[in-house]
């Protein structure tokens, strides 16, 4: 009997001991939930190679949805001295070598389709054209950019690095 009590001490005390530990407050409510993650960027001249001399600024701002694998992004210009033939994201290609052209956000094929000095473009990319994961990966740690160029400046005229700013998740 008294083996028996002893025996069944000891499995009263491991059993609360695995309760006591297996009680952690675990959030499971989003068990596969990537989030959503905002970006933002500012452009102007100053971020050409070599510096450029437009007073024009851009702004950006895009969201990338992890779980649905949609970019939705919008660029905003203003004050360029002309319309705007080209806008494209950058990233990064070889150790040493230039930024390569990603995706196109805009190309105008005639003078006629430029867009206006002041302007903003809002797109997404998704479905067959989504980021593939080191796309993503890339846009998250820092190493995408934008570029406007104009028949003036065809190289670029602005020029903004896009930054990572925050993840959120929907309630």
């Amino acid at each position: 009997m008294k083996i028996c009590l002893k025996n069944a001490l000891y499995v009263i005390t491991c059993l609360g001991s695995l309760s006591f530990y297996s009680c952690k407050k675990f959030d499971d409510s989003r068990p596969n939930d990537l989030g959503k993650l905002v970006f933002a960027g500012t452009g102007n001249a100053a971020q050409l190679t070599p510096p450029g001399t437009s007073t024009g600024t851009a702004t950006f701002s895009g969201v990338y949805d992890a779980n649905q694998k949609v970019f939705n992004y919008k660029l905003n210009w203003k004050n360029l001295d002309t319309t705007v033939v080209t806008a494209r994201f950058y990233g990064p290609n070889a150790v040493g070598q230039e930024n390569v052209q990603l995706r196109d956000i805009f190309v105008s094929t005639t003078t006629a389709n430029n867009r206006p000095k002041t302007d903003s473009l809002t797109s997404a990319f998704f479905s067959l054209n989504a980021l593939s994961d080191k796309e993503a990966n890339d846009l998250k740690d820092g190493k995408w950019s934008f570029l406007i160029t104009t028949p003036t400046s065809p190289n670029g005229v602005l020029r903004g690095k896009i930054t990572y700013v925050r993840t959120y998740f929907d309630e």
